[in-house]
């Protein structure tokens, strides 16, 4: 399986990250740059992201792997 980014991810859903932010509690900003790979997300935040993109958590770390920038 070809490891996709989250925002590819999340727009192939139709999902905002502003939605993302209403639902789940993670700020928009913060989401960001997790998406943008500046971020890496903390345990607590990849498995709210996993229930709002409808992943598993090993998508979300092996999303992160695409862009390599993450802290």
């Amino acid at each position: 399986m070809e490891r996709r980014n989250l925002k590819d991810i999340r727009l192939e859903q139709g999902i905002l990250q502003r939605e993302i932010q209403d639902k789940y509690g993670i700020s928009q900003s913060y989401y960001s740059l997790i998406e943008n790979g500046y971020r890496r997300p903390s345990l607590d935040c990849a498995m709210k992201l996993a229930l709002a993109l409808n992943i598993s958590l090993q998508d979300i770390y092996e999303s992160l792997l695409v862009n390599k920038r993450a802290k």
